[in-house]
């Protein structure tokens, strides 16, 4: 039986970063993942924003391998009466990445700095338990089963763990986010640093996005609550077709990719560890709820999965009770925050998102991105008394869960 100081099993930007972070510290570390080809499967836009690639001192290497496809310097929310809030910062504030190459450069990195890598390997159980307190499992790679055994397994295989799901975690899967969305080359008139954000009742609690990927390309979609892919599929085509700035830049356009999915906007468990078991990104609900973004997520929560887990080994196992608080300390609040505006924007009408276009119009940007709420809310209730008539309205409805 091959043996491991820790096992993770998916090979995204959450397995991957915190492989890369154990690696780095001379861990024995072993990524399962099921595709062929690290990539090959796509289902996000590939846009983040904030400062993390660079907090996490990635920006370089990614740059190195051509996986940043735009800077980011400007948001532009369009209402559904075409009012607009625009908003250009003279410094960048997110990135567009090629996500086949992001996920390919993250793997490769951890495995540059010594993890293992198994390929069209797939995780089939928790066997159980062993004396001297590691844990079994099983995978399945070239037809066979094999046993490994670990003193540490991380669940990062995404929406729907199997690792979560076997190791008995309450991962809710209450509310789920659908997008439909694509790649695109020969587009018009896009503005190669700065996204659209389109906003109608169409999409609830969600929106349509132009994200940048070059002169003439971009990723276009949409993608809101509940629903199906079939619905937001016909919602795509009807944005595409009938709405008139975005017609005018895809009128020519080229289908490349298709980069729709599934996103888990429930809330985390209670708890992300059991025994020596921690779930990471998607497998835990780690992610913005309203504006459904994961990446930055995985990659704040590998990290910190990666350190504590780096330090359980060398001290005692019982330390990995404190990822919980660790990852709650940075991104608890937006969490919750998220939460709440998830089943907030659900409700809201075509008159309301102009109501709070109107509003955030109004906002200092700098304001939002550093989560300073109690002064955006100050401002929206000085500076648009009309929207706090909205909140309040639509405030008792909101479920916390």
């Amino acid at each position: 039986m091959m043996k491991f100081e820790v096992v993770i099993i998916g090979a995204g930007p959450a397995g991957s970063i915190t492989a890369y972070t154990l690696a780095k510290r001379d861990v024995n570390v072993l990524i399962i993942e099921k595709q062929r080809q690290i990539g090959s499967s796509v289902h996000c836009a590939g846009g983040i924003i904030g400062s993390i690639l660079e907090r996490l001192k990635l920006i370089k290497k990614l740059e190195k391998y051509g996986v940043i496809k735009s800077n980011i310097s400007a948001i532009k929310f369009i209402a559904p009466d075409k009012n607009m809030a625009l908003f250009k910062l003279n410094r960048t504030i997110g990135h567009v990445v090629d996500r086949s190459k992001f996920d390919d450069c993250l793997a490769t990195l951890a495995v540059n700095k010594g993890a293992i890598l198994y390929l069209n390997s797939k995780f089939v159980k928790i066997n159980g338990f062993n004396n001297n307190n590691g844990i079994n499992i099983k995978i399945r790679q070239n037809n066979k089963l094999i046993t490994l055994n670990t003193k540490i397994l991380v669940g990062a295989d995404g929406v729907k763990s199997q690792v979560a799901n076997q190791a008995g975690f309450n991962v809710q899967l209450k509310y789920l986010g659908y997008g439909y969305s694509f790649d695109f080359d020969n587009v018009s008139n896009i503005n190669s640093n700065m996204m659209e954000v389109y906003f109608s009742e169409k999409i609830p609690g969600g929106y349509s996005w132009i994200f940048p990927t070059g002169n003439s390309s971009a990723n276009f979609g949409c993608g809101g609550l509940g629903k199906s892919n079939f619905y937001y599929k016909k919602v795509f085509e009807y944005f595409i077709k009938k709405f008139p700035d975005i017609n005018k830049k895809f009128k020519f356009a080229i289908k490349k990719r298709f980069t729709g999915g599934i996103v888990p906007i429930s809330s985390p468990p209670r708890s992300c560890v059991k025994k020596n078991i921690l779930i990471v990104g998607d497998a835990a609900n780690q992610i913005n709820s309203i504006t459904a973004e994961g990446i930055r997520f995985s990659l704040l929560c590998g990290k910190i999965a990666g350190l504590v887990i780096n330090y359980a080994l060398q001290t005692n196992l019982q330390f990995l009770k404190n990822y919980d608080r660790y990852w709650r300390q940075f991104l608890g609040k937006e969490v919750f925050f998220s939460k709440i505006l998830r089943d907030f924007f659900f409700r809201f009408n075509n008159d309301d998102y102009n109501t709070i276009i109107k509003a955030v119009s109004k906002l200092n940007f700098n304001d939002i991105m550093v989560s300073y709420w109690s002064k955006v809310i100050r401002d929206i209730a000085l500076k648009t008394p009309s929207s706090i008539k909205l909140i309040r309205a639509k405030f008792r409805h909101v479920n916390y869960q």
